[in-house]
């Protein structure tokens, strides 16, 4: 039996806390005791299944929390996909594993069958909102579960946990095949321990759900709520501009997003002061977190204290803190601060030794956090996950570096590859610049991240295309079809493309090209 399971501290929650809050989605608030009642009878097909996996491709909605928990409590592996990502996204996913049990809720009933269509014979899809006659004939091969056979379920069937892994998430790899992250439940049990030592959080906080179920800060927001017996608040996708009504109207103590959600707000002048007085925490992470962020921030939520977390998808969710506050900063980024407790961060550089204090280095990363390595994928597994002779344990080469000093702990300086940062996804710039010229049929293009926020982190990405008969919105639509959206370009210019003297791309003189458009465009905008 496996005393791990993330199952377990939701199912303690919901018998000590029946009627509280469980979760905020749809407009509707849901208590400990009618979540786990949604959940039992999806749970119990789910154990009928023989994978250790679960693959949700679900809306932001009741049954994306239902499918996760249901999942866990019928000791499965979840693993999210985004119901928008074109059919290659699923395909790739599927290549890496293999799942005869699938949970489905698109909102749409066309696309629900679209994706179901895809799938293997004889897999079980439970269809939570729909009527299984609603698919006459189309799915005689797979095992179709639809709303009207979801009743009942027996908390007793499940009180025995083997599987050790939680999730499994995909991050961006240079191949173009992605790298499956598989996250144990002791990773994140572990994880919980530090946060909930270092924040403190308890049955009457309110956590913010703004995050993507396939970013696994998502994980931090609704595992950290349900293992206190906190409250979670489904943000809507489509409601940025009402996030801060939504922080007052529902008394909100507790946030977790990427720097770049309270950049937009702030660009929109929505942090006014004393906006975000209820949140007692506000931690940012995935991106460098700029000082004139957290000054601003600090206005709107004067009551509360802002963080700045970092940690790789590969080290479950974050590793460090630093606990901002209103002083004189040496840097205009602010620090990533020390590590969790339990977990451990050293500088080394190029031939692996430690770098003494003030000195650049490439962070790597032990602990019980660390997860073991790249599932089915011994290759990039042996690159990132190292051992040494002097330390114990297996250590995550992060490819990221940093400075440490003696009273902010460690500063994030930038990537040791060309490995981009986008809205906190980790984005390859070769991987992109691939299935761009998989989907639009061209050879001649580059892609950058533009602008530059901070080192390789950028707020989107810009390609250049030469020689195609495409236009430029021709262009952006296969990728709408073929692509995660968060590798989209935001921009495609029809144009030559640089190249420097040894007839490789020039991608300094296309940023050069952007910067000097964007200096035009503002002194245009002056005059």
């Amino acid at each position: 039996m496996y005393k791990q399971s993330l199952a377990k501290n939701f199912l303690k929650n919901a018998e000590k806390y029946k009627e509280r809050v469980a979760l905020f989605v749809d407009g509707r608030y849901f208590s400990y005791r009618q979540l786990l009642e949604l959940v039992l009878p999806v749970a119990d097909q789910l154990v009928k299944t023989t994978s250790p996996f679960c693959v949700l491709v679900c809306e932001k909605n009741i049954n994306r929390y239902v499918g996760i928990l249901a999942a866990l409590l019928a000791d499965k592996t979840y693993v999210p996909i985004c119901p928008n990502s074109p059919d290659s996204v699923l395909e790739r996913v599927l290549n890496v594993i293999d799942s005869d049990c699938f949970i489905i809720d698109t909102s749409s009933e066309a696309k629900d069958m679209h994706i179901a269509s895809k799938l293997k014979l004889g897999t079980q899809v439970v269809f939570p909102s729909l009527s299984t006659s609603a698919f006459g004939q189309s799915l005689l091969n797979l095992q179709v579960v639809g709303k009207e056979q979801l009743v009942g379920g027996e908390l007793a069937h499940f009180d025995t946990f083997n599987n050790e892994n939680a999730y499994l998430m995909f991050t961006s790899g240079s191949t173009g095949v992605p790298k499956g992250v598989m996250v144990s439940h002791e990773n994140v049990q572990e994880y919980l321990r530090g946060a909930i030592e270092l924040f403190n959080p308890d049955e009457s906080d309110r956590v913010i759900q703004l995050n993507s179920y396939t970013f696994d800060l998502s994980v931090h927001d609704i595992f950290l709520a349900w293992s206190v017996g906190a409250s979670l608040y489904a943000v809507p996708e489509n409601a940025f501009f009402k996030i801060p009504q939504y922080l007052a109207e529902h008394e909100i103590t507790f946030w977790l997003s990427v720097p770049t959600t309270g950049i937009n707000l702030n660009d929109l002048n929505l942090l006014t002061e004393g906006r975000f007085e209820k949140l007692k925490y506000t931690l940012f992470c995935g991106e460098p977190l700029p000082e004139s962020l957290a000054r601003a921030w600090h206005k709107a939520a004067p009551n509360g204290e802002i963080c700045n977390i970092y940690g790789p998808t590969e080290c479950t969710i974050a590793m460090t803190c630093y606990v901002w506050s209103m002083r004189d900063n040496a840097s205009d980024i602010v620090p990533i601060g020390v590590p969790f407790p339990g977990q451990e961060i050293v500088l080394l550089d190029a031939n692996f030794q430690q770098v003494s204090d003030g000195d650049k280095g490439e962070i790597f990363i032990g602990g019980s956090q660390v997860v073991e390595g790249y599932y089915n994928n011994e290759a990039q597994t042996l690159l990132r996950f190292v051992t040494f002779p002097q330390r114990d344990g297996v250590w995550y080469r992060s490819g990221d570096l940093a400075v440490r000093t003696e009273h902010d702990g460690f500063q994030f300086t930038g990537r040791c590859d060309d490995q981009l940062q986008v809205r906190g996804y980790r984005v390859e710039r070769l991987e992109v610049e691939m299935l761009m010229r998989q989907a639009c049929g061209i050879e001649s293009l580059a892609v950058v991240g533009w602008p530059i926020l901070d080192a390789n982190v950028c707020g989107g990405l810009v390609a250049f295309v030469s020689g195609s008969d495409l236009s430029s919105s021709a262009i952006k639509e296969a990728c709408r079809k073929h692509m995660p959206e968060y590798m989209w370009p935001s921009k495609v210019y029809l144009q030559d493309i640089p190249l420097t003297k040894s007839l490789k791309i020039d991608y300094p003189a296309l940023k050069k090209q952007l910067s000097l458009a964007s200096t035009h465009n503002k002194q245009v905008q002056q005059a």
